[in-house]
This record gives C-alpha cells, sequence and structure tokens, in this order.
C-alpha cells in the first residue's frame, strides 16, 4: 500500500501508512505487559496460568496471517516464558500445531485475550 501510494505521489498518505503501522507494531508490547499483570492478578503459579490468544487472523474471516499483531504477541509471551495457547475458528488444531503453536478452547483458559477484551475466567 505504500509503495502504491509513493508512485502516485500521495506523500501525506504513505507518511500516514507508516505511522499506522508503527503504532500497530508497538501494541504488541503494551498488551504484552497488560496481559503479564492480569495474570498476577490471578491466584496461580504463573507457570501454570493458560492464556488463549483467540483469533491470530490479520482480518477476520480471512485465513491470512500477514501481519497478524495476535499472532506476534502469543509470539512474544512465549518468548516470555507464559504458557501460551491459541484459538482461531478458521485454523484446525493440527494446523496451529505445525506452525509450533498451542490450541485451546477459550473455557478452557485461565485468562483470554482477543482484540476487543481480556478477560479471567470466574473458576480461577
Amino acid at each position: 500500500m505504500i509503495k502504491e501510494m509513493e508512485k502516485r505521489e500521495k506523500f501525506s498518505y504513505t507518511r500516514l501508512l507508516r505511522t499506522a503501522r508503527e503504532q500497530n507494531d508497538e501494541m504488541v508490547e503494551y498488551w504484552a505487559e497488560k496481559i503479564i499483570l492480569e495474570c498476577l492478578r490471578i491466584d496461580k503459579p504463573l507457570n501454570e496460568l493458560k492464556i488463549c490468544i483467540e483469533g491470530i487472523t490479520f482480518r477476520e474471516g480471512v485465513k491470512e496471517l500477514h501481519h497478524s499483531r495476535n499472532l506476534a504477541l502469543a509470539n512474544l509471551l512465549l518468548k516470555k516464558g507464559l504458557n501460551v495457547f491459541v484459538h482461531d475458528e478458521l485454523f484446525r488444531r493440527a494446523e496451529l500445531e505445525q506452525m509450533g503453536l498451542r490450541w485451546i478452547k477459550p473455557d478452557e483458559a485461565d485468562l483470554v485475550f482477543n482484540c476487543f477484551e481480556l478477560k479471567m475466567r470466574r473458576s480461577v
């Protein structure tokens, strides 16, 4: 998209698109911090907590992972040593496992994150 705007000499649009991409990329760290803080509120050892990242596709209803911030978030939390799982209606369990991810149903997790909310399971 940026290259197309440059070809059309719409340079103000390219600045906007770059800024939007940078802001979007920074949200991964922001949500990782929020998730970790929420995990600390749960009365359970951190290494036993099951975190579910719900929805890892880039766009709803499209089985595409390019630029997926939720996938980047899952990978960042995994790198930090947290017990992270994913769930996405568009992927079968085997497909996710082939990508090196672990699958879980959201209602089996202690903490569920999707792009709209962060919630703890009440039975914890």
